[in-house]
């Protein structure tokens, strides 16, 4: 008996010895380390870095922009089994202790004292708090001194935080692999599954990354990352977190799906041209760091059909300039080792990949990619039919393109372009390509180029014109025009493309056939002030001046301004300023920016009585354009491709309205054309100008562009006409006269009531002197004599 109480006096003392000196130690901690801990504000006031997630129009995330991956959750909207599963990982301790678990420290202590003797693996016991406050307040340096201050702050932490605010912390802050920050961006990148919709053995797996994610990755390191995860679900039974039945959970394999939230990869130009913007208007800070939400204007159906078009059209003009050869002629056992060298030196498009010739034979090729897969292309495709008279060689190498089963060989276009698709009534951008390839050139031919748009331009004078009282069916004389530039100058003697001359012609037909000495003299008459003020009206007089050249369209214009001005036009005069960004959500959900041209008035009411008035919405944007001339320009570009330079388009037998443009010696190609709801731009020519050869403009190279969209995307299906403003008579015309006339040949053609043929007694004819009264000749809406 002596003997027990010995040992249980020897007892007490040790354990109040070993109390002495715990809270000696502890007292000693806290004197030494307190006034170096860090502030924990950061853990109070937590604000995470979030991904900003840049949206199309119809919803498909189109790019994320961040420093981490992080998509935040809040804890109450977290499933509860990630959290069970988490604890029984991590620390299943974690609702009952203080911030750190005393026994497992000590039990730590120990087996790391004899693993040191051993070379055993060393074991860890921070709980959830520890490792909270190791990533957000402290360093990983392995040190003493670093875990006495992680003891000391968890601690802390755990009485002035909820356990579930520390858990939320933890589950959103977490690093877990495949760039995922905390568990909502893990279960995206490995499973592409919102949390509700993950299983158990996906979870498990989750929970099995946040000691080493490289430990257990689960494709270079299936095995062991198979391990942990049925580890994690034995833990969650032993924990009665799961019933036996889900232990065959781990008989599951671990099957890593690719995210297709991701899978539109087309517009690279478009969303710089966002990130841009965003980084300009809200700062580095904001965008890569708090969580914005930002929907975008762009149509991912149409951006993928705006760039297959262009591309499709920069080829075909290429094709007809001829072959420029191979890119290089390897023997064939070097071409693995020269492949690095080439990639670096021939970047080239998405979907094209170079080849090696193994076979010639014929109109056959037999080739093989850098990884040894076979190729056999046809030179009787349609295709390749273009390179049949070619010889090619055993060693040859090219770009080709595999379209279905068909390869096709390619030759990377000298020549550029670029692509825009608007919303005539809200200014949306809803598609935009800046080239052949983002990759190639980074540049955007649709923003950032600024060039001539030739005859594209001419609408602006013949708006000019309409404003000062002419009609569609003015005679204007299509003669020679000499201008007088001054001493020791030479005669400034503008010509029309077909070098012909038609005399006297009706404003329309000016238009129609883009007949540039109708409106150079149109120009001289109105005055280029006057245009120059309409061009103000539309906001693209930056590099454009009143000189009489500027008429033919010799100023310069981006092609995102010069189709802007279409739109106004097809708004009926109605301001739009174009637009890529619908709306920015903070990661609160509180609204940043809405883009709208509506304004609710007696929206906002605070003190309801019976006198309040309705409220109205109405459309806040500015009318630059009596929409009656907006209706009769329209209605002329329709007869652009009725019966002008358009006219290749009338076979689509859609209502579509446009315009040519071609500039000095073939250098740029444009067409902008459109429907009722819908702008398309087209720009076509070479980054450094130069010809783009005989006979190829803008009807030959811009055009087929537009047409290649407008039937891939559908546009106008159901024909809706244009509309048509009040305030607008029709009458119909003899288009050579413009005189009234019942022809077969005859338009019927928009006049502003009150300007009709048949209302006035005295009516003008413009010509090389100004205005001539004819009453015998005209009988047209011209000019009326004061």
């Amino acid at each position: 008996m002596q003997n027990i109480i010995k040992i249980l006096k020897f007892f007490l003392l040790f354990g109040f010895l070993g109390s002495a000196i715990s809270i000696f130690v502890i007292f000693s901690a806290l004197w030494k380390y307190a006034p170096e801990l860090p502030n924990y504000d950061k853990i109070l006031n937590y604000k995470p870095d979030l991904s900003s997630r840049v949206y199309t129009s119809d919803g498909i995330l189109l790019k994320s922009y961040f420093k981490e991956e992080r998509i935040y959750v809040p804890i109450n909207r977290i499933p509860k089994t990630i959290i069970h599963a988490f604890i029984s990982a991590e620390d299943k301790k974690f609702y009952s202790h203080i911030g750190i678990d005393i026994l497992a420290i000590i039990r730590a202590i120990i087996s790391n004292i004899l693993s040191s003797f051993s070379n055993s693996k060393l074991i860890g016991a921070s709980t959830i708090t520890q490792q909270v406050v190791k990533n957000l307040l402290l360093s990983n340096e392995i040190s003493y001194e670093r875990k006495i201050k992680e003891i000391l702050l968890a601690i802390r932490i755990e009485n002035i935080l909820e356990k579930d605010e520390i858990l939320e912390l933890y589950l959103n802050d977490i690093y877990l692999g495949f760039g995922s920050y905390g568990i909502a961006s893990a279960s995206l990148n490995y499973f592409d599954k919102s949390l509700n919709e993950l299983q158990l053995h996906e979870i498990a797996f989750l929970a099995a990354l946040p000691k080493a994610p490289n430990n257990y990755h689960p494709i270079l390191k299936y095995k062991e990352a198979l391990e942990r995860r049925n580890w994690v679900i034995k833990k969650m039974y032993e924990n009665n977190y799961i019933t036996k039945e889900d232990l065959n959970y781990t008989e599951k394999p671990i099957n890593i799906k690719k995210r297709t939230e991701l899978a539109f990869t087309k517009g690279d130009y478009f969303y710089e041209e966002i990130r841009k913007n965003l980084y300009n208007q809200y700062g580095e800070k904001k965008l890569y760091e708090e969580g914005l939400v930002i929907k975008t204007t762009i149509n991912t159906k149409l951006q993928e059909i705006a760039e297959q078009s262009l591309i499709n059209g920069l080829i075909e003009y290429d094709k007809r300039h001829g072959w420029r050869g191979v890119l290089e002629n390897f023997e064939l056992n070097k071409f693995k080792n020269e492949i690095e060298i080439f990639h670096s030196q021939n970047p080239f498009p998405n979907n094209w990949f170079p080849v090696i010739l193994t076979v010639v034979k014929n109109n056959n090729l037999k080739a093989i990619d850098e990884n040894n897969n076979n190729f056999l292309i046809k030179l009787t495709t349609t295709d390749n039919l273009w390179l049949d008279k070619i010889k090619f060689k055993v060693g040859d190498v090219i770009f080709v393109e595999q379209i279905n089963d068909i390869i096709i060989i390619r030759q990377i276009p000298k020549v550029n372009g670029a692509i825009l698709v608007l919303d005539p009534h809200t200014g949306d951008i809803m598609a935009m390509s800046g080239g052949l390839s983002f990759r190639l050139s980074e540049f955007n031919r649709a923003t950032q180029a600024k060039r001539q748009p030739g005859s594209a331009f001419k609408p602006l004078v013949y708006i000019s014109a309409l404003k000062e009282g002419y009609t569609p069916s003015t005679l204007i004389l299509d003669a020679p025009y000499v201008i007088d530039q001054g001493p020791g100058l030479p005669k400034w003697k503008p010509a029309n493309y077909t070098e012909e001359f038609f005399g006297l012609t009706t404003m329309r037909t000016g238009i129609e056939k883009s007949r540039n000495l109708m409106t150079i003299r149109l120009a001289d008459k109105i005055g280029m002030q006057k245009i120059l003020k309409t061009v103000k009206d539309f906001e693209i007089d930056k590099y454009i001046d009143d000189k009489l050249s500027m008429s033919l369209g010799s100023g310069l214009v981006s092609l995102l301004d010069l189709t802007n001005t279409y739109g106004i036009i097809v708004n009926g005069g109605n301001k739009i300023s174009p637009k890529m960004i619908k709306s920015i959500y903070s990661k609160e959900g509180l609204k940043i920016y809405r883009s709208s041209n509506k304004e609710c008035i007696n929206c906002n009411v605070t003190n309801f009585s019976n006198k309040i008035p309705i409220p109205t919405i109405i459309n806040s944007q500015k009318n630059i354009l009596d929409p009656r001339i907006a209706y009769q320009v329209t209605s002329m570009l329709e007869g652009v491709v009725t019966r002008g330079t358009g006219r290749k388009l009338k076979d689509l037998n859609v209502p579509l309205a446009g315009k040519t443009g071609t500039t000095n010696d073939n250098k740029d190609a444009w067409f902008i054309g459109f429907s009722p709801d819908v702008v398309i731009g087209i720009y076509v020519g070479y980054d450094n100008p130069q010809s783009l050869g005989y006979k190829e403009t803008g009807s030959s190279v811009a055009l087929p562009i537009f047409k290649k969209f407008i039937k891939k995307a559908n546009i106008n299906s159901n024909k809706i006409p244009f509309r048509i403003p009040s305030g607008i008579s029709f009458v119909k015309i003899d288009p050579k006269t413009g005189l009234p006339s019942n022809k077969k040949s005859s338009i019927l053609e928009p006049f502003i009531i009150g300007t009709e043929p048949y209302n006035s007694k005295n009516l003008n004819i413009l010509d090389s002197l100004g205005s001539i009264n004819n009453n015998s000749i005209s009988g047209t809406g011209g000019l009326l004599d004061n």
